[in-house]
């Protein structure tokens, strides 16, 4: 098996983590994640990140949560 790269990779360490259209708590919010849900890390924007959402159905969504409720992968 090929190790796969999680530089990108985040997991949200959090139950209805927020993900929002942009770095505010004021923001709109887009869907709420799950615990231990995998997302790609976009940008970052002091303690926000933006972050991409890969749904079973093969959609996508963009948006921000706060980078407390996000957690790297340890190899």
């Amino acid at each position: 098996l090929k190790d796969v790269d999680t530089t990108d990779l985040r997991f949200i360490t959090g139950n209805n983590v927020r993900l929002r259209a942009g770095p505010s708590t004021n923001s709109e919010i887009y869907d709420e994640l799950v615990l231990g849900q995998v997302v790609t890390v976009l940008t970052k924007k002091r303690n926000w990140i933006e972050v991409m959402c890969e749904y079973e159905d093969g959609k996508s969504m963009s948006g921000w949560v706060f980078t407390r409720y996000t957690a790297k992968f340890v190899k």
